[in-house]
């Protein structure tokens, strides 16, 4: 593996045990309301809260699964949030109402598989259908937020925050740039 991707640990020499340690892209917090962050950025992004999801009753210990409303009974989307190994997560799933289809696509089926999400819940006898899967990508530079984003090229539209301290999700999205102005447009 390249160096600057994935480092390598031994505690001494004659450990059986090696830890391994890949690259993660770092968020500086820029604003901070109430130790909620309000916008976060990369060296060439930026991130602005937009929502802030609560706990949903119907969470696992293995799943905890967080809604826009918690007084909605039949929300349209869940978020289930895959914390049988570690407290922060190390999934993210989001589950919608079925559409036209009332079964998750092949593609979504194989990375329920890979990541340890379900591929459908039901909720109070509705079906919901997994139509995306969120992993992590960075973490706060206090390192306190993990960050969650899909795989699709380039950098995400949204992404989903988790603070290891708190029972909410965090939904950034990406705040696209004004296009400069021209002298047409300005009058000049």
């Amino acid at each position: 593996a390249e160096r600057s991707q994935v480092i390598f640990l031994r505690v001494n020499a004659t450990s059986q045990q090696v830890y391994r340690f890949e690259a993660a892209l770092t968020y500086q917090i820029e604003f901070q309301v109430s130790e909620q962050p309000r916008t976060i950025s990369t060296i060439d992004q930026r991130y602005q809260l937009r929502q802030v999801w609560q706990a949903s009753v119907y969470s696992s210990t293995s799943v905890l699964l967080f809604v826009q409303d918690v007084e909605n009974a039949a929300p349209e989307v869940f978020y289930g949030v895959n914390v049988s190994q570690t407290v922060v997560g190390e999934s993210i799933g989001e589950y919608r109402l079925p559409g036209e289809t009332t079964t998750a696509s092949e593609e979504m089926v194989a990375a329920a598989e890979r990541t340890g999400l379900n591929v459908d819940l039901t909720i109070n006898g509705q079906v919901y259908i997994l139509v995306n899967v969120y992993e992590p990508t960075g973490t706060t530079s206090n390192g306190f937020i993990t960050l969650f984003g899909t795989a699709a090229e380039g950098d995400p539209a949204m992404l989903l925050g988790r603070d290891k301290r708190e029972l909410e999700l965090f939904v950034f999205e990406l705040v696209v740039p004004a296009a400069p102005s021209t002298p047409a447009e300005t009058g000049g």
